[in-house]
């Protein structure tokens, strides 16, 4: 069975979704990173989902340390200025990556109100 995933990781038992995924309708402007805007290392990806789904045609439960599409062993930071709950940054092979944490409602995409505010630190 092959899984259509949209690109997620999972850390502390949120699950954060890529900002481009949102789109316009979603954010008024989709956060971006540099290098000047990254935190300290939070964690590595353990496992690519939709790596493993081509392996073995079956769906895993996304678990702390895994994402949909970065490769194992991809670092994520935390992001200057927001709580790790809110916006964590991966180190692509093309670039940085911003992921927000999703909000409450599973019946909908939406980000965490803390992950689209203006930061207060």
């Amino acid at each position: 069975m092959k899984v259509d995933y949209a690109d997620f990781l999972r850390w502390g038992g949120r699950t954060y979704t890529s900002a481009a995924s949102f789109g316009p309708s979603r954010l008024a402007a989709i956060p971006t990173a540099t290098t000047a805007d990254l935190g300290p290392d939070v964690f590595t990806v353990k496992c690519s989902l939709a790596r493993w789904n081509d392996l073995t045609d079956a769906m895993a439960v996304a678990a702390d340390g895994d994402a949909a599409f970065l490769a194992s062993g991809t670092t994520v930071a935390a992001m200057k200025g927001w709580p790790t709950e809110c916006r964590l940054v991966a180190r692509t092979a093309t670039g940085l990556v911003v992921y927000l944490a999703d909000g409450p409602s599973g019946l909908a995409l939406a980000p965490q109100p803390c992950a689209t505010a203006p930061s207060s630190r």
